[in-house]
């Protein structure tokens, strides 16, 4: 893969992580205590970070260096689809009930709190209703 080809898959997956955390290039670079013309040329492909950059990065989305260096073009299907672990698995939990499953996507943003609270109701709900039948 040449110099050119690499830039552009780390600009599109830094890109990525960046819509999927509903994050700026401005907060990016103060996060990662960058200029915003350097997270400029990252993100048009004129540039790639040091790997120390590419590791707060990471730290930062909550990935794999991998997430960002490498090209796959499933990157909905990442583990990392919930940048906050504990999100992660209630909604892994919610997303193997077959009756919960379309909840699955839609509560992408809520807070580990938020999700467990409208599990516990639905499951709340679905024992009600098998007690109805």
């Amino acid at each position: 893969m040449s110099t050119t080809q690499f830039n552009e898959m780390f600009a599109r997956n830094l890109r990525y992580f960046m819509d999927l955390n509903n994050m700026t290039q401005a907060e990016l670079s103060r996060r990662l205590d960058v200029s915003e013309s350097t997270v400029h040329s990252w993100l048009n492909a004129q540039r790639t970070p040091r790997m120390n950059r590419v590791d707060q990065m990471c730290a930062l989305f909550g990935i794999n260096r991998s997430d960002l260096i490498t090209n796959d073009s499933t990157k909905e299907d990442l583990d990392h689809y919930y940048y906050d672990i504990e999100t992660r698995d209630i909604a892994d939990a919610i997303s193997k009930d077959s009756e919960l499953k379309l909840l699955f996507s839609a509560a992408r943003d809520a807070s580990p709190e938020d999700l467990k609270t409208v599990h516990e109701m639905l499951k709340a709900l679905k024992r009600k209703e098998l007690r109805d039948d």
